[in-house]
């Protein structure tokens, strides 16, 4: 998604946005969600890199076990979307009350303007009638802004989902290293695939 700008901006733009999502991913909100959902005091960290090209961001994490990197993986994962989603509610929240206040601001200049027209001479209710129909126009606008806000709150979309849950593969692919395809995230702004890797218990 672009905003119109050239070429170059876009890619800065993705790069901004990759570079953002990776910081969230490591960061401590979202590990300590994971270690509460797998009810640890202390795990490895996950580590991110990004493909702005694609919007995808790769995490990778390295623990003792197979099923240990599985679970590690799933709960960086559900605890990003978790966070992303109290975020996205949190920002909703601040919209909303801002639009309202603009909606309210809207009904009080129109309803002055109603009040001036019911005595106005001809030359200023023209006047007035024309910016009471600017004022009327921004409103339905604001009205729309918020009820659609309103409806995707509602639904409590998350920032995004997880297409395939890590699990530990059947066998190693090295004599002692794991490799786990893992937990592919697609988001509105970014999606997430992770690569957790586990020493090969012996």
């Amino acid at each position: 998604v672009t905003d119109g700008s050239d070429d170059s901006d876009g890619a800065d733009a993705s790069l901004r946005r990759i570079a953002n999502e990776i910081e969230v991913v490591e960061g401590v909100e979202v590990r300590n969600l994971a270690l509460t959902l797998l009810g640890l005091d202390e795990a490895p960290r996950p580590q991110a890199t990004g493909d702005p090209d694609n919007d995808v961001i790769v995490v990778a994490v390295e623990a003792n076990t197979a099923q240990l990197a599985a679970d590690l993986a799933n709960a960086y994962v559900n605890a990003y979307i978790a966070t992303g989603s109290n975020a996205n509610l949190r920002r909703a929240g601040v919209a909303a009350t801002q639009m309202q206040d603009v909606i309210d601001g809207l009904e009080r200049q129109i309803a002055e303007i109603d009040r001036r027209l019911a005595t106005a001479e001809l030359t200023e209710a023209e006047a007035l009638a024309a910016d009471r129909t600017g004022l009327a126009d921004d409103l339905v606008e604001f009205v729309d802004r918020l009820r659609r806000l309103e409806i995707t709150t509602a639904l409590g979309l998350p920032p995004a989902q997880v297409l395939e849950p890590a699990a530990p593969p059947a066998a190693p692919f090295a004599p002692d290293r794991l490799s786990i395809l893992i937990a592919a995230i697609a988001a509105g702004l970014a999606s997430l695939s992770a690569m957790f890797r586990g020493s090969d218990p012996r």
